[in-house]
């Protein structure tokens, strides 16, 4: 499985029975342009997602700049449709099984969710992280199915946000990691 990508360029993908965008193709081969870089884990990731989901179109944040007038920057996006948080969802949800189900202790529960209720990346309609799209009190649908807390109750996972740049910013990190099935 997760073999390179032997698409010749973007459109229709033989082997993820999907038509391929020019993004798409470029997070599948690795062939990204300094102006939209991605990883070589990106690269993995993706491909392991579209080997084994059905046709997932990867929807990167909108993210208009702003420059205000102090000069700070203001970042806008859009919460991910339900494919990607039923994606996200999955990701976080096998990451914390496999680490045997750690929550987050209280006072540190209690502390992530001041800095998620006051993030400007929180849809306060909603109450969801515009970043994954989330539920952040408590569990979502996909959630509540299987018997598992909201994501800022599992230990195993991290604030999703990013930085201008799209480099991980997270406001708070895992107490929990997995690595190659091993619990640090």
């Amino acid at each position: 499985m997760n073999q390179p990508c032997r698409c010749s360029g973007p459109g229709q993908c033989e082997r993820a029975h999907r038509k391929m965008s020019q993004r798409d193709y470029e997070l599948c081969s690795g062939n990204c342009p300094p102006e939209r870089p991605c990883t070589p884990e990106t690269s993995v990731a993706m491909r392991r997602l579209w080997d084994t989901g059905p046709p997932v179109q990867y929807r990167e944040p909108v993210v208009p700049i702003n420059m205000a007038s102090e000069g700070s920057v203001r970042i806008e996006i859009q919460e991910p449709g339900l494919a990607q948080k039923m994606v996200n969802f999955k990701s976080a949800y096998q990451k914390w099984v496999e680490a045997g189900k750690p929550l987050t202790p209280p006072e540190e529960r209690a502390r992530r969710w001041a800095i998620c209720e006051a993030c400007e990346f929180r849809d306060k309609q909603k109450n969801t992280c515009k970043w994954c799209g989330c539920p952040l009190e408590a569990a979502g649908f996909f959630a509540s199915m299987l018997g598992a807390p909201a994501k800022i109750d599992m230990a195993t996972e991290g604030c999703p946000a990013l930085d201008v740049d799209g480099k991980p910013a997270p406001r708070w990190l895992p107490l929990v990691s997995v690595n190659d099935g091993e619990v640090v």
